[in-house]
C-alpha cells in the first residue's frame, strides 16, 4: 500500500475493495465468539457486546469511513477507482480474484512503513486477556 499514490489492486484487494475492514470485522466476531460462553452472564453479555460491536461498526462506522474514503480516493485516482468498484466488492470478497493488469506485488516494507503492525499485537493482546 503506497498511500495515496498508487491504488492496489492486486492481492487482497482483487477479491475486496477493503481487505482491512474485512479482517477487522473477522477478527473482532472470532474473539467475541471465543470469550463469550452460553452457560454464564458474563458470557452471555460478551457476545451481546459483540453484535453490539458489529451492529455499530457495520452501521455507523463503515458507512461514515466509506464516504470521507472514497471521496478521497476518487480526488486521487479518479476512473481507475471507479474500474476497479465495477469489478470489486466493496466488503464482502468475490472468490475468484479480478485481474486488474496491475504488476505491483505485496510488499512487508509498505506494511512497516504504513504502521500496520499494532493490528497482530492488538489481536494478540486480546487473546492473551481472554485466558487470563
Amino acid at each position: 500500500m503506497r498511500k495515496n499514490q498508487h491504488l492496489v489492486t492486486t492481492g487482497p484487494y482483487a477479491h475486496t475493495r477493503n481487505p482491512a475492514y474485512l479482517g477487522s470485522a473477522l477478527v473482532m466476531t472470532g474473539l467475541f465468539l471465543a470469550a463469550g460462553n452460553p452457560y454464564n452472564t458474563p458470557g452471555i453479555a460478551l457476545w451481546a457486546a459483540g453484535a453490539l460491536g458489529l451492529l455499530i461498526f457495520f452501521g455507523g462506522y463503515l458507512p461514515r469511513k466509506y464516504r470521507r474514503e472514497y471521496g478521497q480516493l476518487r480526488r486521487f485516482f479518479g476512473p481507475a477507482l471507479d474500474r476497479h468498484a465495477a469489478h470489486v466488492p466493496n466488503f464482502w470478497p468475490r472468490l475468484m480474484p479480478w485481474h486488474s493488469g496491475d504488476t505491483q506485488r505485496f510488499s512487508w516494507r509498505c506494511v512497516s512503513a504504513n504502521h500496520e503492525w499494532v493490528w497482530p499485537a492488538a489481536v494478540t493482546l486480546a487473546l492473551a486477556l481472554m485466558w487470563v
